[in-house]
């Protein structure tokens, strides 16, 4: 999901990665609205020529922090399918650790790209490839848990945990051990078939 040409030096790769981070505290700590250009090079102490060749634009910052921020998210994913054997308690996992990631900052980072997409048509672009790539990595341990079902009915499941798990985060106050095994529980039903719902 990388937007731009990463630099090829190590310490370009550096400067980046320190103006990435930068950025992104800005956005989780103050807001998009607070973010700059000119802000972000005094933050790391840059000219601001020298900050655009790393990331030409406000938009370009957004997009390579939001990037980052989904990639996590993926590849905790894959990490939790990599550490269990077992696809049920890989999904338990999956849900456990996007629920933490998403109530603390990584849900202020989404929440950008969704007030984003608001104004920016390029924006509702990033947050349909953040999508694919997420239903892509979800789509393994949920296939995983029924064998016999369609690529249609798994591709449904998918988008239905999903939502689930990002209506969830956003409808309790509290993230308390029940409520969140509860979610686990119920996207375990969705993957494995359990759960009647049309195709």
């Amino acid at each position: 999901m990388n937007l731009e040409d990463p630099p090829r030096t190590t310490k370009g790769k550096r400067a980046r990665e320190r103006v990435l981070a930068e950025a992104r505290r800005i956005i989780v700590e103050e807001g998009f609205d607070a973010l700059s250009m000119r802000e972000l090079a005094k933050r790391c102490d840059m000219q601001l020529g020298n900050l655009q060749y790393y990331v030409a634009t406000r938009d370009a910052v957004a997009m390579a922090v939001i990037s980052a921020e989904a990639e996590g998210d993926v590849s905790a994913v894959r990490a939790a399918i990599a550490k269990y054997g077992d696809p049920a308690a890989a999904l338990a996992a999956i849900v456990r650790t996007l629920f933490t990631r998403w109530r603390g900052e990584s849900g202020l980072i989404f929440a950008t790209l969704v007030y984003l997409c608001q104004q920016k048509p390029e924006f509702v672009d990033l947050k349909e490839r953040i999508y694919a790539a997420f239903y892509q990595a979800l789509d393994t341990v949920t296939r995983s848990l029924d064998k016999k079902a369609t690529p249609k009915e798994v591709k449904l499941r998918v988008r239905l945990i999903t939502a689930i798990m990002d209506g969830s985060v956003l409808q309790v106050a509290d993230s308390s051990r029940i409520f969140v095994e509860a979610v686990a529980s119920t996207v375990l039903g969705i993957a494995r078939g359990d759960i009647g719902f049309g195709t």
